[in-house]
């Protein structure tokens, strides 16, 4: 993890919170219907990139905090939009909805 800068850390992670909502949006526009299975697996894997561009933005703070240098721009933008109330709203319309990618449009 040495040879890792906070730099790239926080590039590799703002990449990470982005590949989810953008296989979510690529998902919808499929014209046919997944499988349910499928998309269970889909939502999981969406909620979980973000989730660990977040954590690639943490250590990338503690990183640059050991080395004096100030935080990279794109950890905090990270930061702040891999809020997890984002995700509970997003389980919250699927689970009233009663389809895995019903969120898909309020995203």
């Amino acid at each position: 993890m040495k040879n890792i800068s906070s730099k790239k850390l926080a590039i590799i992670g703002f990449i990470l919170m982005l590949s989810g909502p953008i296989l979510l949006c690529l998902m919808g526009m499929i014209p046919w219907t997944l499988p349910k299975v499928i998309a269970f697996a889909i939502m999981w894997i969406t909620i979980a990139l973000p989730g660990i561009g977040a954590i690639l933005s943490i250590i990338s703070i503690v990183l640059s905090k050991k080395s004096g240098k100030t935080a990279h721009a794109l950890t905090i933008v990270t930061l702040i939009m891999c809020n997890p109330v984002f995700y509970l709203i997003y389980a919250f319309i699927c689970s009233i909805a009663g389809n895995i990618l019903a969120g898909i449009p309020w995203m």
